[in-house]
């Protein structure tokens, strides 16, 4: 699988990684176990490091069906965060569709170009090749 997860055990945050090609259906996999997944902290937290993405196979249709579930997931990601943190210029702009798309979902959702940005904004601080 192209999309994987831990989850860091001192603060509960959500570590995602994904490389080579990536689909909705990862994605939508990914975030539903992540999501119920009882060993991460709360409110909601994670990074997600997409630096080592080759293709993001996500289109207007995929980013509805990811929006969709974590708005009907609410209650769990309530006032969490997301921080996305890609390398590839398409990977980004999917990302911030998605950001300007998923206003419903009672989470902040952010894109980085900066790995250490990101880790801050959600509440950890990693090396920057620590995923």
């Amino acid at each position: 699988m192209s999309v994987s997860y831990e989850i860091d055990r001192r603060s509960g945050v959500i570590l995602s990684r994904a490389t080579g090609r990536v689909t909705c259906e990862d994605m939508l996999g990914m975030s539903k176990t992540a999501i119920n997944d009882t060993r991460r902290g709360s409110p909601y937290r994670e990074l997600f490091d997409l630096r080592d993405v080759v293709e993001y196979d996500i289109d207007g249709d995929g980013i509805k069906k990811l929006v969709s579930y974590l708005t009907s997931r609410g209650e769990l990601v309530r006032f969490g965060r997301v921080a996305y943190v890609p390398s590839k210029d398409m990977v980004y702009g999917i990302g911030r569709m998605f950001e300007a798309c998923g206003s419903d979902i009672p989470l902040e959702f952010m894109v980085f170009r900066d790995f250490n940005q990101a880790s801050s904004w959600v509440g950890i601080s990693l090396p920057e090749k620590s995923l």
